[in-house]
């Protein structure tokens, strides 16, 4: 999503059940509650407040995957890559996800704490042009 001069990320998640109660912050998390013509009810998710979300995100770090590219129309190919920082194992309960809702191209800060990054790629003057690369969300282990 841009507003013309900067671009912003509100990644959602659409599930067919709700959230249990205390995970995370699902209660303040919930985007709509939608009917889906054969799914039936669907609730839509603040990515950050959705535990599999999270998970996933980990994952991708665990494991530098890179996400399947987007096609979203007039913007090209995008996608975002995992970059574990620091050997070893991650689990979820002590590391914390920092999303960077306003996405600014370069390389990250070298922050304090960092054990992983998600790089993002898109093209923000339409496909076929440059791709422009950004920090998507950091990942520190929690205090």
């Amino acid at each position: 999503m841009t507003d013309g001069s900067a671009l912003y990320q509100l990644p959602m998640t659409y599930r067919g059940a709700p959230i249990a109660e205390g995970a995370l912050d699902a209660a303040h998390g919930l985007i709509a509650v939608t009917e889906h013509s054969v799914l039936g009810t669907r609730w839509i998710y603040d990515g950050e407040t959705d535990p599999v979300w999270v998970s996933e995100l980990v994952r991708l770090v665990q494991t530098s995957g890179v996400s399947d590219p987007s096609s979203k129309h007039g913007v090209g190919p995008a996608e975002a890559r995992g970059h574990l920082l620091k050997p070893g194992e991650l689990i979820e309960s002590p590391v914390t996800v920092e999303l960077r809702r306003m996405v600014t191209a370069g390389d990250p800060a070298d922050e304090p704490g960092r054990v992983g990054v998600v790089m993002g790629t898109w093209h923000p003057d339409g496909p076929g042009t440059t791709a422009t690369t950004g920090c998507l969300a950091v990942l520190r282990i929690a205090n």
